[in-house]
């Protein structure tokens, strides 16, 4: 189907929007839940909390070039990661192996590219993506609530504010 079960078809106007941030706002105390729980299992183990390489490479690359680092981890790097794990991998997982395989699936390879570190919580914010992606049939609509969800890990990153 080309760009259109991409979910490229259309732009997210509207409520697609809403739906989207509406789900990321509900998900929001279940993704914060899971970091903490990621953060016990590691201190259970004797293990410092953990903490994700790449947020390491973001928060140096912010000291040198804010506006840089900010656009590719805000907008460029979720679309590519949208196209490729929602846009390509989920819908493929969907078709051949059913709705629920697909979500699963396609969000346990997308936390495993995150890394052990962060796998819970991100696991948790792929399946968001990968059902407001399903049910909205937008790739922009997960392209966006990914965005912000980058965003705002950046403003935490930073504590509060990019560098000048």
């Amino acid at each position: 189907g080309g760009l259109a079960t991409l979910g490229l078809r259309h732009l997210t106007p509207g409520r697609r929007s809403m739906f989207a941030v509406g789900c990321y706002l509900l998900s929001l105390p279940t993704l914060m839940g899971l970091g903490a729980l990621t953060a016990a299992l590691f201190a259970a183990q004797g293990a410092a909390p953990p903490v994700q390489d790449t947020a390491l490479l973001v928060e140096q690359g912010l000291a040198e070039h804010p506006l840089l680092i900010a656009a590719l981890v805000a907008l460029v790097i979720p679309l590519l990661e949208e196209v490729l794990f929602r846009g390509f991998l989920l819908e493929v997982l969907v078709s051949r192996a059913g709705v629920a395989v697909g979500i699963i699936l396609s969000s346990a390879l997308f936390a495993l590219l995150h890394g052990m570190a962060v796998f819970l919580p991100i696991f948790g914010l792929a399946l968001v993506l990968a059902c407001v992606k399903l049910r909205t049939r937008s790739l922009g609509a997960a392209w966006m609530i990914h965005a912000l969800h980058n965003g705002a890990t950046t403003l935490l990153i930073t504590g509060g504010g990019l560098p000048t």
